[in-house]
């Protein structure tokens, strides 16, 4: 998903655990998105690893646990 068409608010948060993201707006959301953005962010099987390395090291509580679940560690 382009970020034109995040940004365009037609679209719910809970496509961000399933949507394949572009790369910029993966980035973008993982670094500067509100807690429930990165939440569902981290919950996609397909985001790049270092960002969920990177989601999972987020001071958010629930975040770490989206890594343990997807990766056993």
């Amino acid at each position: 998903m382009p970020r034109s068409v995040y940004g365009s608010g037609d679209v719910r948060r809970e496509a961000l655990e399933s949507c394949r993201m572009a790369r910029e707006l993966a980035e973008h959301l993982a670094r500067h998105g509100d807690a429930d953005e990165r939440r569902c962010l981290a919950r996609n099987p397909g985001l790049d690893p270092r960002l969920v390395v990177l989601l999972a090291a987020d001071p958010d509580a629930g975040l770490p646990s989206v890594r343990a679940c997807r990766y056993g560690s």
